[in-house]
């Protein structure tokens, strides 16, 4: 069963990376824990994501400027260059290029970053938090990323 291959190798405890009996955060639904003792020892360090992430749940996603571009933003249909690392909630990196380019507003890319880098401006860099919706959804991507998990992408629009 791939959906099983798939749960088992990427989802595991965000403390002691066990594979057994995971529960997904309530928050998020994103990062896993095999008990309440770390759920609680790991909520520290994962509670501000989780907002984040939970929000982009109810909004498909969520942009949080980390550094000003030049104050233009690309055109719909035009081509655009991104720089950019892809991950899951629990942190594993699953993709990340630069000099990527793709035409904004013609679905080229998952909707998430469709509707992100439009509210970019050359130069800016962001992290972008991208509902499951919004991302790869319940069919996610084999091998990489689980069904209906949110992605968070560090990204910057290049100039």
């Amino acid at each position: 069963n791939l959906n099983f291959e798939i749960k088992t190798k990427m989802n595991v405890c965000g403390i002691c990376k066990s594979h057994q009996s995971l529960q997904a955060c309530s928050g998020c639904r994103g990062v896993f824990y095999c008990g309440r003792d770390h759920q609680k020892q790991g909520w520290k360090a994962h509670k501000e994501e989780c907002k984040l992430l939970s929000q982009a749940a109810k909004e498909g996603m969520v942009l949080v400027s980390r550094e000003a571009g030049n104050g233009t933003h690309p055109e719909q249909g035009k081509s655009v260059t991104m720089s950019y690392s892809g991950r899951l909630p629990n942190g594993t990196v699953f993709d990340s290029g630069d000099n990527f380019t793709f035409t904004l507003g013609v679905q080229e890319v998952i909707k998430g970053w469709d509707e992100g880098v439009a509210k970019l401006t050359y130069g800016e860099k962001a992290t972008f938090y991208i509902s499951s919706d919004w991302a790869y959804g319940p069919q996610g991507a084999p091998g990489a990323i689980p069904p209906n998990m949110p992605l968070i992408f560090d990204v910057q629009l290049k100039n």
